[in-house]
This record gives C-alpha cells, sequence and structure tokens, in this order.
C-alpha cells in the first residue's frame, strides 16, 4: 500500500527541523567517517537504450504530413556517492543521438514535412540532487530527480514518461519513509 501525503511546509523550517535532526545522528561505520571515501566508494549506473518509432500522421485541415521514422539512441550515466555524516549525492546526465537520416519533426529541426517525434539531440544534465538518510527507514532528497509513484505503465500523471527518450525529471523537496511494513509515506514538493 502507498499513501501519498500532501503538506505545506516552509523550506525555512525543514531546513531547521533537518539540521537539529542531524546534530545527535553517529556516524553509521567507518565507510562514512572519511569524506573522500564516500565520494570514491559510490555507485555508477549506465542506461543504454535504442528506440525506432514510425508515425503516421494526417492533419484533416492541410495536406497530410509524409510519415516518420526515427531511430534514436539514448546514453544515461550517473553516479551516487556513499554516505557522510548521512549526506549523499547523486547526478546523472543523459545524450540523445539521431541514428541515421533524420526523417521527422522533432519539434525544433524545422522539418515540418514529416510526422512529429519528440526526441531532439542533445545532452542534458536530468538529475542533480543531494540526500539525507541519517533516520531510519527515511530519506530526503532536494533538487532534480526522477519520481514514480507506480511502476511503469501505471504512472500517469507522476512518473518519467518512459516511452520518449528524453525522461521527465522533477525539481523537487521529497522525503520518502517504510518504517511500517506494507507501508509507505511520500511527500514531495514540485
Amino acid at each position: 500500500m502507498q499513501l501519498t501525503v500532501g503538506l505545506t511546509v516552509s523550506l525555512k523550517r525543514f531546513a531547521t527541523c533537518l539540521v537539529l535532526a542531524t546534530l545527535g545522528t553517529p556516524i553509521a561505520g567507518q565507510a562514512e567517517a572519511s569524506l573522500w571515501q564516500a565520494l570514491t566508494h559510490g555507485k555508477p549506473d549506465l542506461y543504454l537504450r535504442y528506440r525506432f518509432e514510425y508515425v503516421e500522421d494526417t492533419n484533416p485541415s492541410s495536406e497530410p504530413l509524409k510519415n516518420a521514422y526515427a531511430n534514436t539512441f539514448r546514453t544515461a550515466f550517473g553516479y551516487s556517492t556513499g554516505l557522510f555524516y548521512g549526506f549523499g549525492l547523486y547526478g546523472q546526465f543523459e545524450d540523445v543521438r539521431i541514428l541515421g537520416e533524420q526523417l521527422f519533426n522533432d519539434g525544433s529541426n524545422r522539418i515540418a514535412n514529416r510526422a512529429t517525434v519528440v526526441d531532439p539531440e542533445g545532452t542534458d544534465i536530468t538529475q542533480a540532487s543531494i540526500r539525507y538518510e541519517g533516520l531510519p527507514q527515511t530519506v530526503f532528497r532536494l533538487g532534480r530527480q526522477e519520481i514514480t509513484h507506480r511502476e511503469a505503465p501505471l504512472h500517469r500523471w507522476i512518473g518519467n514518461i518512459l516511452w520518449r527518450q528524453h525522461w521527465q525529471m522533477f525539481d523537487a523537496f521529497r522525503a520518502t519513509n517504510q518504517i511500517f511494513p506494507k507501508f509507505s509515506a511520500d511527500y514531495g514538493y514540485v
């Protein structure tokens, strides 16, 4: 069971509570004692995805558009640091490339006689966040991040939009807690 709770909390008040909560937090182990170890003993992630999309699109109010053929390749590379006094960092960038000839309108390439596939070429920083995990079964995260509440394809309104090559991210503060079995609380301020 998942419960999403929405509250209005000022960021100043939250930051004060977070600082007060961390003052008495002990270091969880020797691996976290060194900032250098936390930075270098993290976990990288790599995601590679080839995608082909074919679109047949006719606009009845004007002349029909040519069919779209989109061969695209997405590379996403991220790195999550270890924890230092309960704090960690995560960063990720993505790169989308068009393979072969561009036979589609990506919304910015001025190919107006073809159907639209909204996967333009480009490299972006997709995630950059700081997290705090010093409380039991609780994670606080602030920054650009991926938020999904259900597994694909069931996330309709809040999710990363997996059917596109450029995934949706949110600039947000998020707190999650799973202290009870079969119950999770998730607060997000986007």
